[in-house]
């Protein structure tokens, strides 16, 4: 792409240099010191066209289906095109805490119990983020009395707890 976008110009020398690497961890070879050169240094020059581009592009793989799709069924210029979209909704997330939120909750429904828990540790260091989850926690569809909801409410299931037990002592158990 000579003379192109420098972004969309990094984009494709990463892209290039990640499917050569994926392509040897697929075939459960080694990834040669070659191709670990070349996505280093494809790393370092997105990062030199803008910074934080390489943790986007990577975020973007991991949530963004279409992009992976793009990553290995496109090539040159159309594929570029594509990253930078994804590039650039990561960046919107980044900066948004209801994007994060919608991101968190999908994210959420795929996790075991054990990677819930550190989950919501992560979340009580976001505050912006717990707030937004617990205002439009049905709007994110979050299920009273998840996991997450308990998370989110953890005063709400004490004061229910508490309820049932003096309910059983009342009871006389």
């Amino acid at each position: 792409m000579p003379g192109g976008d420098p972004l969309q110009q990094a984009v494709e020398r990463y892209a290039r240099a990640w499917v050569d690497a994926e392509r040897m961890v697929r075939q459960e070879l080694p990834v040669l010191e070659h191709q670990k050169k070349a996505l280093f240094e494809a790393g370092r020059d997105l990062e030199r066209v803008r910074r934080g581009s390489e943790a986007d592009l990577r975020a973007a793989l991991k949530h963004q289906p279409e992009i992976r799709q793009a990553l290995y069924g496109l090539e040159g210029p159309a594929r570029a095109r594509k990253l930078v979209e994804g590039l650039e909704h990561e960046d919107r997330v980044r900066k948004s805490p209801e994007l994060r939120a919608a991101r968190f909750v999908k994210t959420w429904d795929g996790l075991s119990r054990e990677q819930q828990g550190v989950a919501l540790k992560e979340l009580k260091r976001d505050a912006q983020l717990e707030s937004i989850l617990r205002e439009k926690s049905r709007e994110l569809g979050i299920r009273k009395g998840s996991t997450l909801d308990h998370g989110l409410h953890p005063h709400q299931r004490e004061q229910a707890l508490s309820r049932s037990r003096s309910r059983g002592m009342d009871m006389g158990m």
